[in-house]
Order: C-alpha cells, then sequence, then structure tokens
C-alpha cells in the first residue's frame, strides 16, 4: 500500500497530506535535500506557513517594525551614546554659545538649561538626553525580537516550500529574495 503512494506521489507536483485536521500541501520533493514532503516537521512547517494567521502575524509585524524605524531619529543613537552614565555628569559650564563639543548641552544662551550642570540618568536633574537612552533600549529590544521573527519566517516557509530546486521553492519569488536579503542584514 506505501509503495503504491510512493509511486502516485512521485507523478505530482504537490502531495496532500491529512494532517493537523485539514489537508496540508506540500511540494513533492526534499527540503534541504533531508526532508521529504511526509516528514513531520516538513509538514507542521507546511501547515503553519499556509495558515491565514501567520500570514496576518507577519503583516503585522512589519507595520510594527516600520512604525519603530519611525520613531528612530537619525541621531538618536550619538545623543543617546553620549548621555552621561553614573556616576558620570554632563558639565554644560563655561561653554560659549553655539558650542558643539558637548552634544547634549544645550547651544542657545537663552535656554533656561544653558551652563547648567546635569547628573547622571535616573537623577533628579538628568538632561533630556536621558530619554532617547530609554527609547533607544526599547527599540533595540524589539529590533532582536522582530529579528528572531523574521528568522524564524523565513526558515518556516523554506521548510515548507523547499529552497531553490522546486518552480514554487522560496528562492523562486523575487519577495522572498528581498525577504532573505533584510533577515540577512538584520542578523
Amino acid at each position: 500500500m506505501d509503495d503504491m503512494m510512493a509511486e502516485e506521489d512521485e507523478e505530482r507536483e504537490f502531495v496532500e497530506i491529512e494532517a493537523y485536521r485539514t489537508t496540508v500541501h506540500v511540494p513533492n520533493h526534499r527540503a534541504f535535500a533531508l526532508f521529504g514532503p511526509r516528514n513531520p516537521v516538513r509538514l507542521f512547517c507546511a501547515y503553519v506557513a499556509h495558515q491565514k494567521w501567520f500570514d496576518n502575524f507577519i503583516l503585522v509585524c512589519i507595520l510594527v517594525s516600520s512604525l519603530t524605524l519611525i520613531l528612530e531619529g537619525p541621531d538618536d543613537f550619538i545623543l543617546a551614546d553620549n548621555c552621561p552614565k553614573a556616576p558620570e555628569v554632563l558639565d554644560c559650564r563655561g561653554l560659549p554659545p553655539g558650542q558643539f563639543s558637548q552634544i547634549n548641552c544645550p547651544r542657545e544662551a537663552g535656554d533656561a538649561d544653558f551652563g547648567k550642570v546635569f547628573g547622571a540618568c535616573g537623577a533628579d536633574d538628568s538632561p533630556s538626553c536621558c530619554k532617547k537612552v530609554d527609547l533607544i533600549a526599547v527599540l533595540k529590544m524589539m529590533d532582536i525580537a522582530f529579528t528572531i521573527i523574521f528568522s524564524i519566517e523565513m526558515s518556516v516557509k523554506m521548510m515548507a516550500e523547499g529552497v531553490i530546486w522546486h518552480h514554487k521553492a522560496y528562492f523562486r519569488s523575487a519577495w522572498n529574495w528581498l525577504d532573505c536579503f533584510i533577515v540577512v542584514v538584520s542578523l
């Protein structure tokens, strides 16, 4: 019986397998030259990759990731890196107006905080750059989380569809090339 199923499977482009209370469509070739169409790990990946909730979850992650990029200013990392960390202080006394030696010091003589000594982040008299430090920390954690999520998505799709040999394989789509490029750059 299994020999007959195997012979029928060899002729078809996709194999339809009953799993997870539904029919899972798996390309009829090996993924990574190891996992056949009936491999349980590959079946699970194909099941997940073809679910609507999986696509919607990834789209929401792309949207939120894009929004976090909007929140990052081009100079936020520079300001955060030069913000005083305990036990340091930010001494802005004796600097001429328009100075650039202390990037987190006020530059305008009319500013109420011009010429002041600021405590380290967390102190009552901390400079405004401390808000950037907190924002950058949150954005870095979110960036790591999204990189992990997108790496898992790419791996699941590669396992489900195969990498390149099948005409519906992962790298046969230009969108997946872009997706892979972004994941690799993120890593």
